[in-house]
């Protein structure tokens, strides 16, 4: 688990924000783009450390490990259970093909990666995450992410 330390200028916590990021594990090995997201995300989730500051906010990640059965779902970041491309304007979720997870499987696989902005993104780089964390974090103040 992950903690931003975000809270309001006396450092009270009003709100928590539960981000889950889910991802492939094969026993205690992941495929390179649920890596790669996966640092990125600790990076994001860094950089707007000092931006909840006085908002009253604290993102707390959670680390989902999913069986080999489950690799549909690997590669994903929820935010309080609401997919992270819902954040994105245009954003939504595609396969690819996966050679990291077929070298993990022993068989070809389609994994997860997120479109937008005219990109395929298989992992997703810290820019992209901290844009829809930002948005995130806005819908979430202000009505709760699960009405976005």
């Amino acid at each position: 688990m992950m903690d931003t330390g975000c809270g309001d200028a006396t450092g009270r916590v009003l709100r928590v924000v539960v981000v889950e990021w889910r991802r492939l594990d094969v026993d205690g090995l992941t495929c390179d783009r649920c890596r790669d997201t996966g640092e990125a995300l600790r990076g994001a989730v860094a950089a707007l450390q000092d931006a909840c500051t006085g908002r009253g906010v604290r993102m707390e990640v959670r680390e989902v490990r999913l069986p080999p059965f489950n690799v549909a779902g690997s590669n994903s970041i929820l935010v309080d259970g609401v997919p992270l491309e819902r954040f994105l304007p245009g954003g939504h979720a595609t396969t690819t093909c996966c050679n990291s997870c077929a070298d993990l499987l022993g068989k070809p696989v389609d994994c997860r990666a997120l479109a937008f902005g005219g990109e395929v993104y298989e992992a997703l780089p810290q820019a992209v995450l901290v844009k829809a964390l930002r948005a995130a974090l806005g819908a979430c103040e202000a009505g709760g992410c699960g009405s976005v």
